[in-house]
């Protein structure tokens, strides 16, 4: 999940080469336009200027790294919140409140029967309690119901459907991060294509040794990758929240949802439902014959399921502030 603004947006037509752009992005978006331009077969001023537009009109919203919390220690929970009504002004004030709190990872606003999304991290199920205590006081006067899942396993994290990133199991070297390098993964979540000698500057030593801590962080799977942020409306894709209920469901699973190409991210949970999925569509059609391949394949497994649209994206992270802790 990325940017859903609740403004009107004047759609954006990818071409190919447009796609393979943000496909070579996904992969790694501090790729020098060089490099970027030889693997497309054009020039790197080509690329610069196709970049300027995509963010010109808004496709490319920025830059992030993407960081594995739970090498950090943190586990993650996210809570699906039903409200008695969805007052505009209630609303904006608590997902006000809950932007600011410092283990919030994830707050976007939903169509159906859930209201809300909430991600936090927590390193102990203590502080876990407690987050969550937090949240359920801020929402306490319109709060109905809520369900908590814990993430136990990813499956797939992909920038744009069809494509291949998934959620890799890679041997990871023993290190523990020290306070500069918390510092530069804090950097790099905000804007992970800034210069490293920029970096340097902010935490205080030289882009050289910016460079080598960097390299350390991506051989213990800290950092996953480095990656555009995409917003999904402006280029004619609505974004769905899927909750399955599946028994039994083995690795199976896993390799379902890895081939479908709709399918942008999705992850194990223990909870109410055992496999929280978004999935990116350019129509109704699409998402029908997602869920009807869905349930013919696990006939017999699914004892519940629901999906609902993302109307709003408020909040989505991958290094919250808490983190720095």
């Amino acid at each position: 999940m990325r940017v859903l603004p609740s403004v009107k947006t004047v759609l954006f037509k990818l071409d190919k080469t447009d796609r393979s752009l943000l496909s070579l992005l996904s992969k790694d978006c501090r790729t020098p336009n060089t490099a970027l331009g030889a693997k497309l077969r054009v020039s790197k001023d080509t690329v610069k200027y196709r970049v300027m537009n995509l963010r010109k009109a808004q496709v490319l919203q920025g830059y992030t790294a993407e960081i594995n919390t739970k090498e950090l220690g943190f586990m993650s929970v996210h809570l699906l919140v039903q409200l008695t009504a969805v007052d505009p002004q209630f609303l904006t004030s608590a997902i006000s409140s809950m932007s600011k709190l410092d283990f919030i990872t994830v707050i976007i606003q939903y169509s159906a029967s859930y209201d809300l999304e909430i991600g936090t991290v927590a390193k102990t199920l203590e502080s876990l309690e407690e987050n969550v205590a937090t949240i359920l006081d801020i929402l306490s006067p319109q709060l109905k119901d809520y369900q908590l899942l814990i993430i136990t396993q990813g499956i797939k994290n992909s920038i744009l459907p069809g494509d291949t990133s998934f959620e890799r199991q890679l041997k990871r070297k023993e290190s523990s991060p020290d306070k500069l390098d918390l510092q530069i993964l804090c950097c790099l979540s905000e804007d992970s294509t800034q210069p490293l000698y920029k970096i340097g500057e902010k935490v205080g030593m030289s882009g050289d040794s910016v460079r080598n801590r960097i390299k350390s962080l991506v051989a213990n799977g800290i950092i996953k990758r480095f990656i555009p942020i995409i917003n999904y409306s402006v280029v004619g894709l609505s974004v769905y929240c899927l909750l399955l209920n599946i028994r039994n469901p083995g690795n199976r699973l896993s390799s379902v949802l890895l081939q479908e190409r709709s399918v942008i991210w999705a992850v194990r949970t223990l909870g109410s439902f055992n496999c929280v999925a978004y999935v990116a569509v350019e129509s109704n059609e699409e998402l029908h014959e997602l869920m009807i391949r869905l349930r013919k394949t696990f006939s017999k497994d699914i004892s519940s399921s629901n999906v609902f649209l993302a109307y709003e994206e408020f909040k989505y992270t991958y290094f919250p502030k808490a983190c720095m802790q």
